[in-house]
C-alpha cells in the first residue's frame, strides 16, 4: 500500500462524489440508443452511424462542460464535501478529480452507442484498458516499491485515476473508429455488389424481353 497522508483520506471522497453528479449526463442514455441508434428497421447502417457520432460528440462537449465549471468551483465543492483540516490540501485533488465527468461521458456514450451497433465489445475493451493501466501506474509510482524517490500522495492518485480514465476513454473510442470502419467497408461493399447484381439483373430481363418480340 502507499504511504499517503491519513488525514486526507477524506479527500477521496470527492472523486465518488462528482462521479455521481456526473452521472446525470447519462441517465437514460442505455434506452435512448437502443431505441434510436439501434433501430435498424428504419435507419440504414450508415446513418445509425452517423446518429452514434453525434450522441458521442454531444456527450463529451457535456462533459467538459461539467468538468470546467467543477475546475472552476473547487473551492465551494471543497468546502461543501470536504472536512475543514483537509480542504486547503484537497483543492488540486478536486481539480483533477473534476474530469471524471469528461470520462465518463465518453466512456457511456460509446459503451451505449456501440452496443446499439451491436459491437458489445468496444466496453470491454474500455474496461480491460482502464484495469491494465491502473494496475500498471499503481506499481509503478504509488506502491510501497514505487519507483523514483517521491513521495505519494492524494493528488497523485487522483492524476493515476485521471490517466486510467482518459486513456480507456480514448481506446474506446480508437477502436470504436476501428470497428465500424471495417463495418462501413463491409458494408458499403455488399451495397455496391446489390447494385451491380441487380443492374446485371435487369439488363439480362431488357436483354431477353428484346429477343423475344423479334421472334415474334
Amino acid at each position: 500500500m502507499a504511504n499517503i497522508d491519513t488525514a486526507l483520506v477524506a479527500t477521496t471522497d470527492s472523486y465518488t462524489y462528482i462521479g455521481v453528479v456526473a452521472e446525470v449526463l447519462n441517465e437514460g442514455l442505455p434506452r435512448a440508443a437502443w431505441l434510436i441508434i439501434g433501430d435498424a428497421s428504419l435507419r440504414s447502417w450508415n446513418a445509425r452511424l452517423r446518429l452514434a457520432h453525434t450522441l458521442i460528440l454531444f456527450q463529451s462537449l457535456l462533459g467538459l462542460l461539467m468538468s470546467l465549471v467543477f475546475v472552476g468551483a473547487a473551492k465551494a465543492f471543497a468546502q461543501g464535501f470536504i472536512p475543514q483540516g483537509s480542504r486547503q490540501a484537497s483543492i488540486v485533488y478536486v481539480r483533477l478529480s473534476a474530469f471524471v465527468a469528461l470520462s465518463s461521458a465518453i466512456e457511456t456514450a460509446v459503451a451505449n452507442a456501440t452496443r446499439a451497433l451491436d459491437k458489445p465489445d468496444v466496453p470491454l475493451v474500455i474496461s480491460g484498458a482502464k484495469f491494465l493501466i491502473n494496475i500498471i501506474l499503481d506499481l509503478l509510482i504509488i506502491s510501497t516499491f514505487h519507483v523514483g524517490s517521491h513521495t505519494p500522495s492524494v493528488n497523485t492518485q487522483a492524476a493515476i485515476r485521471l490517466a486510467c480514465d482518459l486513456s480507456a476513454a480514448g481506446a474506446g473510442i480508437l477502436y470504436f473508429k476501428f470497428a465500424t470502419q471495417i463495418r462501413r467497408s463491409t458494408y458499403n461493399d455488399q451495397a455496391d455488389y446489390s447494385t451491380i447484381s441487380t443492374s446485371v439483373i435487369h439488363r439480362y430481363w431488357v436483354n431477353n424481353k428484346a429477343i423475344s418480340s423479334r421472334r415474334k
